[in-house]
């Protein structure tokens, strides 16, 4: 699957509200794309792994 330079700009407007998820969890972004997050940490050094659902 390929991610447009716009699907990036939508979906890291999302990530920043899916860090408290826990991993497994699919959520989908306004263009309806979903992503399933694989790892989250909510820290000092927060970041958020996901991965597009096919």
């Amino acid at each position: 699957m390929e991610i447009s330079h716009e699907n990036i700009q939508i979906l890291h407007r999302e990530v920043r509200t899916w860090k408290t998820y826990k991993a497994g969890t699919r959520k989908a972004t306004d263009d309806g794309q979903q992503y399933e997050i694989i790892n989250s940490e909510n820290s000092v050094t927060e970041a958020v792994a996901v991965a597009p659902v096919v």
